[in-house]
């Protein structure tokens, strides 16, 4: 949708040009209107209207200064003269200031909506072709990168009037980036051409644009492009590629540096692995920490593992913790293993993309098997079940519902509660719940009916069996004993 600027002194003649032109006919989405030339000048400020219609004969400014300042300013907004006097001076000043035409006074609604709809597409035409060149050049710039231009020198005079060597480049690569993140960064005006060239996403501006700048309104936006490579110096276009392959090598540095970091590459440094790392123990640390139960040490031994990845870059690091990841998997009860769970981490610890990624998904893992071995030590599973069944005896209070909480399976539970105690779950749940009956049934103002629900018991006819099963009377013998 387009916008236009009504610049008339004359109130009757501002209206009508506002009124009876169909505006939404032609496109126009928004119809600014001036009374003269200085709020004029504001709202071309504040709105950048696509077309400016204004008389010539205004009080204060006229419309041929109007005209001109805009221009000055560097605003290409179409520009229409309105005028009372057909005189060739009128025509002429048009043509010097960039006007696009002028309507004679007094106007016909047809002549402006004929006259507007021609300067339209002309804008549209325009737009076509500015857009046609900026994607050519793109592609062009893009085909720079990646060495695929056999005349570099030739194509940089073709689109740039310039030499190779004078056309000069900012570049910067994006670790990180999601699809969507990507397609917003290439659509901002700024960036001449984006690509993908292995883990980065590198974006080409005009080496005049001051890009720390642009990286702080980024980062401002909410971008979690928050890892970043770029070249310390602007590049000449016949260098492209060389430039690309440098910030390339930055990746895996990206892939363990923190959110928020902002390399700058060193044309001379050369990034690459320092060898096999020294490792001797870690993953056994790793492993010993978590048969102990003890989540905070596994968890920065976990740390520490990953860490000592680094000369390998990003893939040797995820190599080594996904063969971590099977070698804790692979001491796990196997009724506590839970395929479809570990095809998911699996998944994610081959697919990430920063070491606090990776991190992440094993560390939920290593808390869970932390629990697990926390469960198999001491009276640590039969005090939990004691404390959850005093808590929730009135409520239905399943194996199942512990169990999510303990993170293990129904069965695995049920089996080390009957090592730790001699009894069921079941059957330890029944005595709580009977012996807090036979409690409640000491007070003369309970109703029996009313205890069986208290204690968890809907059924009042199976609470009455397993009562009198228990104690040898019903409940409401009982309470008559006790009373």
């Amino acid at each position: 949708m387009y916008s236009v600027l009504l610049v008339e002194d004359e109130k009757i003649e501002l209206e009508t040009l506002k009124n009876f032109v169909n505006w939404e006919k032609l496109g126009i989405e928004k119809v600014y209107t001036a009374r003269g030339g200085r709020s004029a000048l504001e709202c071309v400020a504040a709105n950048e209207p696509d077309i400016v219609i204004t008389d010539i004969q205004m009080p204060g400014m006229t419309g041929t200064e109007l005209a001109r300042i805009i221009r000055e300013e560097g605003y290409g907004c179409k520009i229409v003269f309105l005028t009372g006097y057909d005189r060739f001076e009128y025509a002429k000043t048009a043509i010097q200031v960039g006007a696009e035409d002028y309507l004679l006074k007094p106007f016909q609604v047809e002549e402006v909506e004929q006259l507007v709809s021609r300067i339209l597409e002309k804008i549209r035409q325009e737009r076509r072709s500015q857009e046609d060149a900026r994607i050519a050049m793109g592609r062009m710039i893009a085909n720079a990168c990646f060495g695929k231009l056999k005349d570099a020198e030739t194509a940089a005079k073709m689109y740039f009037q310039k030499g190779g060597i004078e056309t000069r480049f900012s570049l910067v690569g994006f670790y990180g980036l999601a699809a969507d993140q990507a397609d917003q960064l290439v659509s901002l005006p700024e960036t001449l051409c984006g690509f993908r060239k292995e883990d980065l996403f590198i974006t080409v501006f005009p080496g005049t644009l001051p890009v720390e700048g642009l990286l702080d309104r980024l980062a401002e936006r909410g971008s979690n492009a928050s890892r970043t490579v770029r070249c310390g110096e602007t590049v000449p276009f016949s260098q492209l590629q060389h430039a690309c392959e440098q910030l390339v090598r930055y990746q895996d540095e990206l892939f363990f540096a923190p959110a928020g970091t902002r390399l700058v590459a060193d044309r001379d440094s050369v990034c690459t692995n320092a060898g096999m790392p020294d490792q001797a123990g870690k993953d056994s640390i790793v492993l010993e920490a978590i048969q102990s139960g003890e989540e905070k040490r596994a968890l920065q031994a976990l740390r520490e593992y990953l860490l000592a990845q680094r000369p390998l870059g990003k893939q040797g690091c995820i190599r080594q913790a996904y063969d971590l990841y099977r070698s804790i998997r692979d001491k796990m009860p196997q009724e506590e293993r839970d395929p479809a769970k570990e095809q998911e981490l699996a998944d994610h610890i081959l697919s990430s993309d920063t070491l606090e990624a990776l991190e992440a998904g094993m560390a939920g893992f290593v808390q869970a098997c932390c629990g697990l071995y926390q469960r198999d030590h001491g009276d640590y599973l039969e005090n939990w079940v004691r404390h959850y069944v005093s808590s929730h005896y009135m409520e239905p209070c399943t194996a199942e519902e512990m169990a999510e909480q303990l993170r293990m399976s129904p069965n695995y539970l049920r089996k080390k509660f009957k090592e730790a105690t001699g009894q069921t779950l079941l059957e330890y749940l029944t005595d709580v719940r009977l012996t807090m009956a036979a409690q409640l049934l000491k007070h003369r103002a309970t109703k029996v009916k009313e205890v069986s629900l208290q204690v968890g018991y809907e059924n009042f006819s199976y609470f009455t069996h397993i009562f009198t099963k228990k104690y040898g009377v019903t409940p409401n013998e009982y309470k008559k004993m006790v009373q």
